[in-house]
């Protein structure tokens, strides 16, 4: 690669980069640095599937594949945050506990779906009223209604 390389280490993820100096925005040289992009990447896409397999075969309330991405998406984001080593977004510290901003935003959509699944699994799915095609009348008086 042209100013860095790919290089093995020993633990998971097995793979990494390393950049010379001066080489990359942001970079930086010396460090070893993952692909988290990639895996972020790759994780939307497979998130995505998962999520059109939920509603196709496992929907059992309105709001529950909102809360399955936010839980999913959650997890993504808290793991590939592990392997970013830097800290331009920030870093909260709770006690002995420090988090990056992503993986507070993390925990707020996990808190987010547990409400939503609270609130909305006894209720079940509702009706599915698919969109009537309007009429030209209809698309008519709502052109008249936004005309000035």
């Amino acid at each position: 690669m042209p100013g860095g390389s790919l290089v093995g280490v020993d633990g998971f993820p097995f793979i990494a980069l390393f950049f010379n100096p001066n080489v990359g925005v942001g970079s930086l040289p010396g460090e070893v640095l993952f692909p988290t992009q990639i895996w972020e990447s790759m994780g939307g896409f497979l998130l995505f599937g998962v999520l059109s397999w939920l509603w196709t075969k496992h929907r059992r309330f309105d709001g529950q594949i909102l809360a399955a991405m936010l839980v999913c998406y959650g997890l993504l984001r808290m793991t590939t945050e592990q392997f970013r080593g830097d800290t331009v977004r920030g870093l909260h510290e709770f006690g002995s506990v420090t988090l990056a901003t992503s993986e507070i935003w993390a925990l707020i959509f996990f808190a987010t779906a547990a409400i939503l699944c609270v609130i909305r699994l006894p209720f079940g799915l509702g009706p599915e009223n698919p969109r009537a095609a309007a009429s030209n009348d209809d698309l008519l008086e709502a052109d008249d209604l936004g005309a000035v």
